[in-house]
């Protein structure tokens, strides 16, 4: 028979012995100190705000924000990428539609510049939204896949359809380009290092093609930046070509 003050929650080792309490730990919004200290080494390691804000139990989740293994260095395929240029600029009689040319330039960005996702967001009949039409490494329940892409809540995209441009976004010019997106399509754009440039046929904007970097992965170059404007005024030389063959004959 087990003494008063003896239970499972005060062991004893015997019944002359005083009761000692086990600590507590709360259920809630408390973690064990030996996971602590283990974040607390990543946020050092690694100098990621969001693992710190977590370590301080101000962010949403520890789990939530402790790094991912990083991806390998993104690699160019020359061969793959010199030769769709080629095809754009000198071929393109060689494309059956409009489908296949865009087709092609995410495969560029892909196969040729080692992007691992990508969009292609074309221009609606109204000349009013975006919608993502062609993509490569976007999962199939990626909301951004349904999202349409208003051009007057989004000044940032409708800058790109206004005349040819391009941008490469960081983490220096991020919040300014956010600022001019609306909430819906700023959280699907999640990632702060991307590039967008837009496609036009005949003087006439065709869509915007937009690929870019994760958090796990390393930071976008100049140099692909280079080549990712030169794979996008390719395909819009394609488009502008493939236009002009496809006009009716008086």
């Amino acid at each position: 028979v087990l003494m008063p003050a003896a239970s499972l929650i005060w062991p004893q080792r015997s019944a002359l012995e005083k009761p000692v309490m086990r600590p507590a730990y709360s259920c809630w919004n408390k973690v064990p100190e030996e996971i602590q200290k283990k974040v607390q080494a990543i946020a050092l390691q690694t100098q990621n705000p969001a693992v710190k804000k977590a370590v301080r139990g101000t962010g949403p989740g520890i789990a939530d924000h402790i790094p991912k293994k990083k991806y390998p260095p993104r690699k160019v395929n020359e061969n793959v990428l010199n030769a769709i240029i080629d095809k754009f600029n000198a071929q393109v009689a060689s494309f059956k539609d409009i489908h296949e040319i865009l087709l092609t330039c995410n495969k560029a960005l892909h196969e040729g510049l080692g992007m691992r996702h990508a969009f292609i967001g074309v221009l609606n009949k109204g000349a009013e939204s975006l919608r993502p039409v062609y993509s490569v490494g976007i999962a199939d329940n990626n909301p951004i896949r349904g999202v349409n892409i208003r051009l007057a809540e989004n000044r940032f995209i409708n800058k790109l359809i206004i005349k040819p441009a391009s941008f490469k976004v960081d983490r220096h010019n991020c919040a300014q380009v956010k600022a001019m997106l609306s909430d819906e399509v700023a959280k699907m754009l999640e990632n702060e290092n991307f590039m967008v440039m837009s496609l036009f046929a005949k003087g006439k904007p065709i869509g915007v093609v937009y690929t870019d970097a994760s958090a796990t992965e390393d930071h976008i170059t100049d140099e692909e930046y280079v080549a990712f404007k030169k794979i996008c005024q390719s395909t819009s030389h394609a488009l502008d070509a493939y236009a002009k063959r496809s006009k009716p004959k008086p």
